[in-house]
Formats: C-alpha cells, sequence, structure tokens
C-alpha cells in the first residue's frame, strides 16, 4: 500500500523547552522536535471530523491518535523533517496510518477502507489553510 506523506515548510513550529535538549535524548531522536506541530493538529483535526483521543510522544515525533469506532487504529504522523535555517524555516513531514490490530485481523477480516486517503485530505486543507505554511509537497511511501 502506498503511503502519502505531506512536507511543508514554515518557522509556525519550533522547539519546545526540553525537546533539542541533549538530557532528554533518551526518548527523542537529536534534532527532532514535533511537540507545537502536534499541539496544532490536535486543535485543528477535530474540526474537520477527527477528535482525537491520544498524542503519544515518540522518539522520531508524535504519533497522534484519532477517536473513532472502528476495528483498526487511525492516526496522523508528525515531526520536523529538518533543521531549523538561518531564517527560522524548517521542514515538517505529516501522514496518515491506518493499523489493524493484528489478534483482531487473524479471526475477522477488517478494512480499513479509504481511511488514510480521507484522513490525508483533512491534513492538506489544514496545512493549505494556515497561512504560515509554505511549499507543501506530496510524497508517497
Amino acid at each position: 500500500m502506498t503511503r502519502t506523506h505531506l512536507l511543508f515548510k514554515t518557522n509556525k513550529f519550533s522547539p519546545t523547552p526540553g525537546e533539542l535538549d541533549p538530557e532528554h535524548d533518551d526518548h527523542i531522536n537529536d534534532g527532532i522536535f514535533a511537540k507545537e506541530l502536534a499541539t496544532f493538529l490536535c486543535s485543528r483535526l477535530p474540526e474537520h471530523g477527527y477528535p482525537i483521543s491520544d498524542d503519544i510522544i515518540e522518539d522520531w515525533g508524535h504519533w497522534i491518535e484519532i477517536d473513532h469506532d472502528e476495528d483498526f487504529i487511525i492516526s496522523v504522523c508528525c515531526s520536523n523533517n529538518s533543521a531549523i535555517e538561518d531564517d527560522g524555516i524548517a521542514e515538517h513531514r505529516v501522514f496518515a496510518v491506518a493499523t489493524k490490530p493484528f489478534f483482531k485481523s487473524l479471526f475477522k477480516k477488517i478494512s480499513t477502507g479509504n481511511s488514510e486517503e480521507k484522513l490525508t485530505k483533512a491534513l492538506k486543507k489544514i496545512l493549505e489553510s494556515t497561512p504560515e505554511i509554505q511549499s507543501i509537497e506530496v510524497e508517497y511511501e
């Protein structure tokens, strides 16, 4: 399955205290920051029909889980994709993921339908409607 990643540039999201601190590198990869981006997405996704159930810090960024009634997990992954340049701009990446729970899928056919595609469209609308966000590119994995 092809996954759609949205890459964009902005100076809207910066590292928060502790994110780039070497003392906290045990749970966040070196140079990674995503808290402000995750907070922004958590505030905007419900407006597009995607209530949030959890926002989890990962070593690669943030995992934002969507609250829904299906037999699979749908979430958004986000992180910076580059260091902050001299002009304050950094590249960031967001993408949707639909995951079928392993044991449930052994006993029941679970379809994620076009959930990732719909969530990606909502993410793109959010990014396009934010003036500080520029150079939105689509990348397929």
